[in-house]
C-alpha cells in the first residue's frame, strides 16, 4: 500500500483543485511546483495517481463547460511541463508511471473521451522531443 502524500505535495494537490474551481490562478500553481523538489512533485495519491494524471483526470471531472476545459488544462499542462522539461528522467517518470489500476496519463487523456484534451496532451508530449 502506498502512503499518502506529504503536507507539500497534499498542498500542490489542493491548490489543483482551486485552480480548477477558480478559487486560485495559474500563477500560483506555477509558482507552487517552481517552489517544490522533483521529489515532492513525484510523490503520488493512495491510488497511484500522479500530479500528471490528476491534472488530466480532475480537469475534466471538475470543469464543466467544454470551451474553458480545454482553455485550463492547455495552461495547466504548459505550466506543469514547463516545470519538468529540462529533467529527461522526471519527464519519463510522469509520462510512463502507473496508477495501482495499471494506467498512464495518456490512457487517463484517451480514457476521458475528450479528442480536443487528447490532442493537447499530446502536443506537450510532443513539444518536449
Amino acid at each position: 500500500m502506498r502512503k499518502s502524500r506529504s503536507d507539500q505535495a497534499q498542498a500542490i494537490h489542493t491548490l489543483l483543485f482551486n485552480v480548477l474551481n477558480g478559487i486560485k490562478n495559474i500563477n500560483d500553481f506555477k509558482n507552487e511546483l517552481t517552489e517544490a523538489t522533483d521529489e515532492v512533485l513525484k510523490e503520488t495519491s493512495a491510488n497511484g495517481f500522479t500530479l500528471l494524471h490528476d491534472i488530466i483526470h480532475l480537469t475534466d471531472k471538475v470543469v464543466k463547460l467544454p470551451k474553458e476545459k480545454e482553455d485550463i488544462i492547455r495552461e495547466l499542462l504548459r505550466v506543469f511541463f514547463e516545470r519538468v522539461q529540462n529533467n529527461k528522467e522526471l519527464v519519463e517518470y510522469f509520462i510512463t508511471e502507473e496508477n495501482n489500476a495499471g494506467f498512464t496519463p495518456l490512457h487517463s487523456a484517451l480514457e476521458n473521451g475528450n479528442p480536443e484534451n487528447f490532442k493537447i496532451y499530446m502536443d506537450e508530449v510532443n513539444f518536449l522531443d
